[in-house]
């Protein structure tokens, strides 16, 4: 056929936050990354005699894939746990989204619910080790849900805004559920338990309607925890609404 003059796009390697995959047009783009932590814990008990036990453990290790297709108006996130505090491993966050407007996108899958700032900020964003009581008592954690927003997660300078629909009230958890159930059997004096397979999949679709909006000044990043860079006054305030 007739040869074209356009020139091919070709791939370009290189690390930010992550080993990064790209175009020279930028119309595609793979972040890959992979975040661990590694945890020493010593305990001893307050009982005379106590002896001290030490332990290694790694509480989290994700495997991180993000970026956007056809332009940067298409995004994506998929977020694996690899056996987090020994466990399984399963599918913390699943996403595609996309630009309709200068400042507003449709985001359709799971991930974290814009429910409770602690909640929000990502687990390597946070000072102590573990979240405050108080993030699972209000219901946050992923669900499966479609919201719209303007880019909320990144902070944007003014007004930031979210509104969603999800499958529960509650707010999924960090990790599937795997239920065991049991069967007393008093005339045989035997008792049956039986565990099936960890699953993500609801008893029973209750959806809620999740909004948040907040005000963020002075290039502040909301959503971790630590600002130790100086500068200027920086703050950032929100307020959340559920309903069933």
């Amino acid at each position: 056929g007739p040869s074209s003059d356009r020139a091919e796009p070709t791939l370009r390697a290189y690390y930010d936050k992550g080993v990064v995959l790209a175009t020279d047009d930028e119309q595609f783009q793979l972040r890959l990354a992979l975040r661990t932590q590694f945890r020493l814990e010593l305990i001893r008990p307050t009982e005379d005699g106590a002896e001290l036990s030490a332990r290694l453990s790694i509480p989290r290790a994700r495997l991180q894939l993000e970026g956007h297709v056809l332009g940067k108006a298409q995004r994506y996130k998929l977020e694996l746990a690899l056996g987090d505090r020994g466990s399984f491993g399963c599918v913390r966050d699943l996403y595609v989204e996309r630009r309709v407007a200068d400042a507003t996108w449709v985001r359709v899958g799971q991930w974290k619910r814009p429910f409770n700032r602690q909640e929000l900020v990502a687990d390597f964003g946070s000072e102590f080790n573990e979240r405050a009581i108080t993030a699972e008592f209000v219901g946050g954690g992923r669900d499966l849900g479609l919201a719209v927003h303007n880019d909320y997660e990144k902070s944007p300078a003014g007004l930031e805004w979210v509104v969603g629909l999800f499958n529960s009230f509650a707010g999924g958890a960090d990790r599937p559920s795997a239920p065991i159930t049991c069967r007393d059997d008093a005339a045989a004096m035997t008792v049956t338990c039986t565990q099936p397979a960890p699953t993500t999949v609801p008893t029973d679709f209750a959806p809620a309607l999740v909004a948040r909006v907040g005000f963020n000044r002075g290039e502040v990043k909301g959503y971790t925890e630590a600002d130790l860079e100086g500068g200027p006054l920086r703050w950032g305030v929100g307020l959340n609404y559920k309903v069933d």
